[in-house]
């Protein structure tokens, strides 16, 4: 082996003394962290997200409860904007759909007398041909996952929930039909003032869950202000859609709507909007 070949014990001795040197600077800039959390670089092994201990700081605690009161206080005291608003959007589809839908007010009182704004329809109980036509697609969700590929199996398992809920119904409405208690606009009243009601919880579900992090102060606002916007737009067209199908088709589609179609399904986006906030970048000097 020639002489460049060769590894002599000063080259090797000045490169083990240099490897030190790195690693002693690397361990003096992270003094404050213990040895044991730094890798063989000399960098830092980040604590896996899911054993991370939130400190709570006085102002992280502080976001936790004054964005979420700022923001409920705002819907509180926006609703005659919100009642416009729905009021000119169920407005807006009951001049495209006819007379069989038309704009009524639910008097509800929280802390104060609100009236809510509905589409007013008339359902009936189902014929028997369209309970055999519920009962036709109950059986369709039932058996039409069998060939669906494997890959979709968590689609597969609610289709034939709603399939053995809509089953159920169909029972229900078979023998006791006409004891059935709820009316259309009843439940669609009751589901709007539902509605409003999540829009003031809604900014403290996110100040107790999202708020807890490391987000920064616009991100911890722009969450819950998306969310509102979500519910004040879509709500009375979500509704509107419940209160015409229910009198296309009848009643018997009501427990199904009522169930699925309704608070659980914005509960479902709210979530699914905490999601996606989740994912966003988080400031290092965020409180």
């Amino acid at each position: 082996m020639s002489n460049s070949q060769r590894t002599s014990p000063k080259n090797l001795s000045a490169a083990v003394a240099a490897a030190a040197a790195q690693r002693s600077s690397a361990l003096r800039a992270t003094a404050h962290t213990d040895p044991r959390l730094l890798n063989i670089r000399g960098g830092l092994i980040r604590t896996h997200r899911a054993l991370l201990r939130i400190d709570f700081t006085t102002w992280r605690l502080l976001s936790m409860l004054l964005i979420p009161a700022l923001l409920s206080s705002a819907v509180y005291l926006a609703w005659p904007f919100i009642d416009m608003l729905w009021t000119a959007i169920i407005n807006f589809w009951v001049g495209l759909l006819g007379p069989d839908i038309s704009l009524a007010r639910h008097e509800v009182e929280m802390g104060g007398m609100f009236h809510i704004p509905y589409p007013l329809v008339q359902a009936a109980l189902p014929t028997a041909t369209q309970w055999w036509s519920g009962l036709a697609l109950a059986g369709v969700l039932l058996i039409g996952p069998t060939f669906m590929p494997p890959k979709m199996l968590p689609l597969v398992y609610m289709l034939r929930f709603i399939g053995a809920l809509q089953v159920a119904i169909q029972i229900y409405f078979y023998f006791w039909g006409m004891h059935f208690p709820h009316t259309a606009g009843g439940s669609v009243a009751s589901m709007m003032q539902s509605s409003f009601a999540l829009m003031l919880i809604a900014p403290w579900l996110y100040g107790l869950t999202y708020n807890i992090f490391d987000f920064s102060l616009s991100r911890k606002f722009a969450l819950p202000l998306m969310a509102l916007g979500y519910l004040a737009v879509l709500t009375p067209v979500q509704f509107i859609l419940a209160a015409v199908l229910m009198q296309q088709f009848s009643l018997l589609w009501h427990p199904l709507l009522y169930l699925l179609g309704t608070t659980l399904l914005q509960f479902t986006m709210l979530l699914a909007l905490y999601a996606w906030a989740m994912s966003w970048n988080r400031a290092d000097n965020a409180a």
